[in-house]
C-alpha cells in the first residue's frame, strides 16, 4: 500500500512539490501567547478546502506516476488516514483544528519515525511539545492573520504528511524491511526539516520538550 519504495521515495522527493503550497503557511507558523491562542490557532473546516488538500496529497503519493494515481486516490478518499490520525490525537485531547495541535503532533510523530522511538512513554514530554508549539504559533503575527482556509490547509497536509509517515513504518516493519525502513527515515528528517525547520534526528523527548 503506501509502503512500497516508489512512495517511500517521494517523503525525500516529491514533497518538495507539495511544500510550495504548504511550506508558506509553515513559515508563517512558527511561534503563540497561550491568550491568544485558541483564535489564533482554531479554524472552521471547509470542504473546498479539505478536497484540494486531498487532491495534492494524490499528487504527492502518485509523484506523477498515472499508474500509482488511483490506489493513492482510494487510500486518500477513504478516510483512514485522518480517522487514524483522529484517534491518535485524542488520546492526549488534541484537536485537528487547532493548527498548534497539530503542528505538536506532527513533529513527534515525525520525531518517532526518524528515531524509532515511542512517545507514549512521555505523556508530559507530549504535553510540553504541544504547550511549546502553540505559544510559539500564536505569538507570531503571521499566524493570527492566517485566514481559516490557510490554517486548514497546513493543518490537514501536516496531518497527512504524518500518517503517511506513521503508516509505512507500521508496514516496513511488520515486513522486515530494515534498508527501506531507513530510507524512510531519512526521508522523514528531510520532510521534516523542510517544512517546519526542525531537524528531529537525535532528539529526546522530556518532560519539559524535545531536547539534544
Amino acid at each position: 500500500m503506501i509502503a512500497n519504495n516508489g512512495v517511500i521515495g517521494n517523503l525525500a522527493i516529491g514533497s518538495q512539490g507539495l511544500e510550495r503550497d504548504a511550506r508558506g503557511d509553515a513559515d508563517r507558523a512558527r511561534a503563540a501567547s497561550p491568550r491568544t491562542a485558541p483564535a489564533a490557532l482554531t479554524y472552521v473546516g471547509d470542504a473546498g478546502v479539505h478536497r484540494q488538500v486531498q487532491a495534492d496529497i494524490v499528487n504527492f503519493l502518485a509523484h506523477g506516476d498515472a499508474s500509482k494515481r488511483d490506489e493513492a486516490k482510494r487510500v486518500v478518499e477513504q478516510g483512514e488516514l485522518l480517522e487514524t490520525f483522529d484517534r491518535l490525537m485524542s488520546r492526549p485531547a488534541f484537536d485537528r483544528r487547532n493548527l498548534g495541535d497539530v503542528f505538536a503532533a506532527y513533529l513527534v510523530m515525525s520525531w518517532e519515525v526518524v528515531n524509532g522511538a515511542d512517545a507514549h512513554a512521555q505523556p508530559a514530554g507530549v504535553d510540553a511539545v504541544r504547550a511549546k508549539s502553540s505559544a510559539a504559533l500564536a505569538r507570531d503575527g503571521r499566524v493570527r492573520a492566517m485566514s481559516d482556509a490557510d490554517k486548514q490547509r497546513l493543518a490537514e497536509t501536516l496531518a497527512y504528511l504524518a500518517m503517511i509517515a506513521v503508516t509505512a513504518q507500521r508496514d516496513l516493519r511488520r515486513s522486515g524491511n530494515t534498508a527501506a525502513l531507513e530510507q524512510l527515515r531519512a526521508g522523514v528528517r528531510l520532510s521534516t526539516r523542510k517544512m517546519i525547520g526542525v531537524d528531529v534526528k537525535g532528539l529526546r523527548l522530556t518532560e519539559n520538550g524535545l531536547a539534544r
